[in-house]
């Protein structure tokens, strides 16, 4: 029966290759010789229904949903082929099919969820790589009909979705790790047959299938992408087909198309603006593609977003749901799609059928554009104007998608958007704009201006190579100031046919082999400018981009290029002065490294930057809560760091306990995760504190971790293990050096007078010391300066001026003598401030560096010391003081994760706020965001059992505990009253989101009573 069913795919292969090979590919080439200049590139009809369904809903599912982990990569993998991964055994994993019996599964339940909320178009995972089949399979007994289910979940859902009058297609893996054949130079021929005969039931016995979207997990999938595509024309001529038959890596598949597909595919991520080609982000609505039991999933909020970021790029959005082992997917999810599904149904002309821009997507914005219209998504107005860029073309008219008119100002510098407020939408509010003069599709992508001040923003670039050839990739993502694109040079000209031979595993470090290990860009300035610093952006990554070992910056003069800096690291982020200022209209940038480097920006500056920019600042402010670590030899003693040298122990005594210290269970990652499972988003490790010693391998001292019996860089491994957990990292360094020579003070408590100290040398020595932390281990969120003796506002600020040539977004504090860029009260919490950016620093316990047995504080107060950070605007720098063994307390540990449990059930009254509306009272704190008021009530009055609360310039529409508790709010006297059951309260902070009607941003915090 295989033998025969292979027979019949190869016939249906054989006389559809040639017309593949010459129609398909000549639709791709003429697709991309449409120049960006002249707006967006024509849709090939056979894609047209496709891109403009613009919404699709994605459904991984199988027998693995009775686990909870993940489709096909829990499964440990037995060939020698795959890489074994997986938490789950291959013996146990493979005999799941014989629990399943999904008896809740009901097709027109699932297709009825995507069509009512949006969704044009489903993808169900008919095979994933674990090869479990949901459909009825004559190539093998692994599938559906073989379980105590035995229903046929392929035929039911594409007969409910034509029903529907939804599009319904197909998730096939080309790959398969149960089938022992498959990627077996020997037998992969086998395996082709099998898998050919699959599809060719999927594509025959359905009805017609208007989508197929393959996948790829090897270098390149084990299926010959020419016959594989040819098949599938054959059998579906209509047919929409992803781009992952021809990647041999995920870059690929992000941002080129190649000849056998029809549109790339980012995953778990917004492409970049491209409406050059057909692009589809795939992401899941949780955490997880296949279901798992709690699984964190986005807000209705944060989807729509999403949607919304993605069609404006021009792109679509395939959303995945994971039904659970019943068949049912699960309330909470419906419930985030029903309220994604109840905008967009109500906002459909400008979603569906339209194109992204001609503005391209920004924090605050995104628009599409239709025939006729431009659609304005404003996306987070911190008051009832929308800004925009210039625009050659005239508005004609503008108002709401309600009809609410919306009052135009427009010139050379760019336009200005006045919404009505009672027009303005509590989610996104839609302005569509009518053009006098132009079409819409005429335009030519609108940027914003850049954020950076590059020079380079936007310029034409050339590449040596490149892995993409059209966006996310190319030359252009290294100066588009968005570090989520980025240049990476392209595969070897062998690759591909070395690939196809050897079937070698993408996550295999033999794949390494073939990219390739350095290359070139050129940036076109336009015309000549003066150039004074560059700023390199580089993209690490363990096991896929190796950091960049040499660099080179060059000028062309007349025909010959000549150097202008060069380097031996980046570190992720490096901002280099250039020696002498250079005057040139082209710049070239090399790089080359031991692996395949990734330069995320390339920034050319005629400036040196003097403070933080504003980006920067709020991004910080967004995060909220970090961790501060004091540690160091003194731990041994369990005394202050730094106070107590010459205090409590002798200076001899205290300068040779490094010769001891040998933090043997020191583990980066653990100190990570404890932060993590605290909701803190950056850490602070005091890499040097008034006692001078180092914490990393410095060149300028001896007095270091290296010449301990630890020898390890301890900033090193921190500074990585955040990176790779996803925190911010910055470094405390004390200003002052009690133990330094020629630091003037010395110590106990730096009163001591040092006759023969040279200021001057040891501000060249703290220079060198900032350096090497800022280009070694950066990019660095902050620098945390400390007790600024001896130097005064003009030092301090050459301190910083010299920080931000190395690197310019990065954040000082205010104790280098000069102001930084935000306050820092120290064991108290600030008042409300919202002019000025500010973090209170604070122990968990009552000394910074760790004692024994030292007094810890209560959650309440814990809790209440960041709520009350939040609401006045500030962050929290929580500190925590690990033992000499590096280990952080256990009890300090599940404090700071009780910490960790209240914010993920009330995390988004804290993280992204500011301060206010009203200001802290001892009883009720509030923060806010867009629309939505947060009331932290710490203390219910005795005597009425109710919040009174002075009422707002904007009136409430709606309050609800964040479980969502409806929470009732009357008027009186001008006053609103806020009283909440006793049996709902918190013992801690109970929450209420107070929704205005229209932005909670736009005016000043008021006085609470």
């Amino acid at each position: 029966m295989t033998r025969r069913i292979w027979l019949t795919s190869l016939l249906l292969l054989l006389c559809g290759t040639s017309m593949k090979s010459t129609a398909l590919s000549q639709t791709a080439s003429e697709a991309f010789k449409v120049s960006a200049s002249s707006g967006p590139a024509p849709v090939e009809p056979r894609l047209k229904w496709w891109k403009a369904s613009r919404f699709g809903m994605f459904i991984h599912w199988g027998p693995v949903a009775l686990t909870g982990g993940e489709i096909g990569w829990s499964r440990s993998n037995t060939s020698r082929w795959m890489p074994a991964w997986g938490s789950t055994p291959a013996a146990e994993y493979d005999q799941l099919c014989r629990r399943f019996n999904p008896t809740g599964f009901d097709a027109r339940v699932w297709i009825d969820i995507a069509k009512r909320n949006g969704m044009r178009y489903v993808v169900l995972t008919a095979k994933h790589h674990d090869g479990f089949m949901l459909w009825h399979s004559r190539t093998s007994s692994y599938h559906i009909m073989n379980t105590p289910f035995g229903r046929d979940v392929v035929a039911e859902l594409a007969e409910a979705a034509r029903e529907a009058g939804i599009a319904f297609g197909v998730y096939f893996s080309a790959a398969d790790w149960i089938d022992p054949d498959c990627r077996d130079p020997e037998r992969n021929g086998e395996f082709v047959e099998r898998m050919h005969a699959q599809l060719t039931e999927l594509l025959t016995n359905y009805g017609p299938m208007p989508i197929v979207w393959f996948d790829y997990e090897g270098m390149p999938c084990p299926s010959d992408p020419d016959e594989t595509a040819a098949l599938v024309r054959r059998l579906a001529p209509q047919a929409v087909i992803n781009n992952r038959l021809d990647v041999i890596d995920t870059d690929e598949s992000h941002g080129a198309v190649f000849g056998n597909g029809d549109f790339a595919t980012p995953e778990q991520f917004v492409g970049s603006y491209g409406d050059q080609l057909p692009w589809e982000t795939n992401m899941t609505i949780g955490e997880q593609w296949a279901y798992k039991p709690n699984d964190k999933i986005k807000t209705p909020r944060r989807c729509l977003e999403i949607l919304l970021n993605t069609i404006g790029g021009d792109g679509n959005l395939l959303l995945n749901v994971g039904p659970d082992a019943l068949g049912v997917i699960e309330d909470r999810q419906v419930k985030v799609l029903d309220e994604v599904g109840r905008w967009v149904n109500a906002h459909a002309e400008a979603i569906y059928g339209t194109r992204g821009g001609p503005f391209t997507p920004t924090w605050e914005y995104v628009s599409t554009r239709s025939d006729d219209a431009i659609f304005i998504h404003a996306l987070h107005m911190k008051s009832n104007t929308v800004r925009l860029p210039a625009m050659s073309a005239r508005i004609g008219s503008a108002s709401t998608l309600k009809g609410a008119p919306v009052e135009v100002h427009q010139d050379s510098e760019g336009i200005l958007l006045k919404v009505p407020d009672a027009a303005r939408d509590l989610e996104v509010t839609v302005i569509k704009l009518k053009l006098a003069n132009a079409l819409p599709m005429e335009i030519s992508p609108i940027y914003p201006r850049s954020r950076s001040g590059s020079l380079a923003y936007r310029c034409a670039v050339k590449t040596s190579s490149a892995v993409g050839p059209h966006f996310m990739h190319d030359g252009a993502a290294t100066v588009d100031d968005d570090e989520n694109t980025y240049w990476t040079p392209g595969r070897s000209p062998d690759a591909k046919e070395a690939a196809r031979k050897s079937f070698v595993h993408y996550r295999n470090k033999a794949s390494e082999a073939h990219w390739l290990h350095s290359g070139s860009l050129e940036v076109d300035l336009r015309e000549s400018k003066l150039i004074r610093r560059v700023a390199i952006r580089e993209k690490v990554f363990a096991g896929r981009y190796a950091p960049v070992t040499k660099w080179a910056l060059e000028y062309r003069d007349g025909n010959a290029w000549k150097p202008a800096a060069s380097g031996d690291r980046i570190g992720v982020s490096l901002s280099a002065v250039l020696s002498e200022p250079v005057s040139a209209r082209h710049f070239r940038l090399t790089v080359s490294a031991g692996g395949r480097p990734a330069v995320t920006e390339f920034q050319l500056h005629d400036d040196l930057p003097t403070e933080a920019r504003p980006e920067a600042v709020a991004d910080w402010r967004d995060m909220r809560f970090g961790m501060f670590i004091h540690w160091g030899p003194v731990s041994l003693k369990g005394t202050e760091i730094g106070w107590s040298r010459g205090a409590e122990v002798p200076i001899a005594e205290y300068d040779a306990l490094y010769k001891q210290f040998n933090p043997k269970a020191f583990n980066a990652d653990e100190w990570v995760r404890i932060a993590k499972s605290a909701g803190m988003k950056y850490v602070v490790l005091t890499t040097k504190h008034h006692d001078g010693f180092c914490l990393w391998d410095t060149k300028e001292t001896d007095y270091n971790i290296t010449r301990t019996p630890f020898k390890r860089d301890v900033v090193r491994e921190l500074a990585d293990a955040c990176r790779r957990a996803g925190l911010a990292f910055g470094v405390y360094y004390s200003t002052c050096d009690w133990h330094h020579p020629d630091f003037p003070l010395g110590s106990p408590g730096g009163g001591t007078l040092k006759p023969d100290a040279d200021l001057d040398a040891y501000t060249r020595y703290l220079d060198a010391q900032v350096r090497e932390l800022v280009t070694k281990y950066g990019p660095l969120q902050t620098v945390w300066f400390d007790v600024p003796q001896e130097f005064d506002r003009p030092r301090g600020q050459g301190v910083i001026d010299r920080i931000r040539a190395l690197q310019p977004d990065i954040l000082v504090n205010n104790r280098t003598g000069a102001a930084g860029d935000f306050d820092t009260p120290e064991q108290y919490i600030g008042g409300y401030r919202d002019d000025r950016a500010w973090e209170t620093c604070m122990t968990l316990c009552t000394q910074w560096a760790w004692k024994p047995n030292d007094p810890m504080k209560p959650l309440e107060e814990c809790l209440r010391t960041l709520i009350r950070t939040a609401g006045g605007d500030g962050n929290l720098l929580f500190n925590v003081g690990p033992t000499p063994e590096g280990i952080i307390e256990e009890r300090q540990a599940e404090r700071l994760a009780e910490m960790g449990g209240w914010l993920g059930r009330n995390g988004r009254s804290i993280y992204g706020t500011r301060g206010g509306p009203w200001k802290p009272t001892k009883g009720w704190v509030s923060t806010r965001r867009d629309r939505t008021v947060y009331l932290h009530v710490l203390k219910w009055p005795d005597e009425v059992g109710e919040i009174v609360l002075p009422s707002l310039a904007r009136p409430f529409v709606g309050a609800k505990l964040l479980d969502g508790t409806a929470v009732s709010i009357k008027v009186r006297e001008g006053k609103w009253h806020v009283e909440v059951p006793v049996e709902k309260r918190d013992a801690i902070a109970t929450v209420i989101a107070i929704d205005l009607d229209g932005s909670a941003m736009d005016f000043s915090a008021i006085a609470g009573e």
